[in-house]
């Protein structure tokens, strides 16, 4: 199976839309950029998305809300900077019974064309998502993110392919070290705290 790369500006629009109904794409952490829920433990690495890492975490989320397609989506850079080297959109599919394959083409492309431009190399944040209610949210060198419409469901994902951490932990640990030394009392933290954590005031979110 191939990945479908999106190559006109109705596709972008499509693709556009649909992400929208799971992610505010205006917005970037530590503010909340989901329209669904988020599990406990949240975050992740997200730079492994770009590798075939990521496609064992967007297939099998995908099997879990029993999705056949999984979308990607670039955010950043917005989508003139692909037509402009690629002359294609930052975004592809593949459906979610593929193989690692489809999703390494639609990252990187045909080797034959090179490296340039391409949605791995090029992309500062994505959305990978389903219609079926779940998706992540990366922005390279900070973090990723899970979200579902019931997050209880991903109990036994979470230990399968994690680790998966909450927002603490997540300070502490690779966010810390992404975000050069992050402060536990710095305003990032806070805001994150403040809108993911265990406790968190849903009155306040998106703040």
């Amino acid at each position: 199976m191939i990945s479908v790369r999106v190559q006109s500006a109705e596709e972008w629009r499509q693709l556009r839309s649909r992400a929208e109904a799971v992610f505010d794409l205006s917005r970037r952490l530590p503010f909340v950029v989901s329209r669904l829920q988020t599990p406990g433990a949240p975050f992740f690495d997200g730079d492994v998305v770009f590798s075939d890492i990521g496609w064992g975490l967007a297939s099998s989320l995908a099997v879990v809300h029993r999705d056949p397609i999984v979308n990607v989506l670039v955010v950043d850079p917005d989508s003139a900077a692909f037509i402009s080297t690629i002359g294609e959109y930052g975004g592809f599919s593949c459906p979610s019974s593929g193989t690692v394959d489809c999703y390494l083409a639609g990252l990187f492309g045909e080797a034959s064309r090179g490296g340039a431009g391409q949605i791995g190399y090029a992309a500062e944040t994505v959305a990978v998502f389903g219609t079926s209610g779940w998706g992540i949210w990366v922005e390279r060198n900070v973090a990723g993110l899970v979200v579902s419409t019931n997050p209880s469901a991903l109990t036994a994902w979470e230990l399968e392919n994690g680790p998966f951490l909450d927002a603490d932990d997540a300070i502490d640990g690779f966010l810390g070290v992404n975000l050069g030394g992050l402060a536990r009392d710095s305003e990032f933290a806070s805001t994150l705290r403040r809108n993911y954590g265990v406790f968190r005031d849903e009155r306040q979110e998106g703040t």
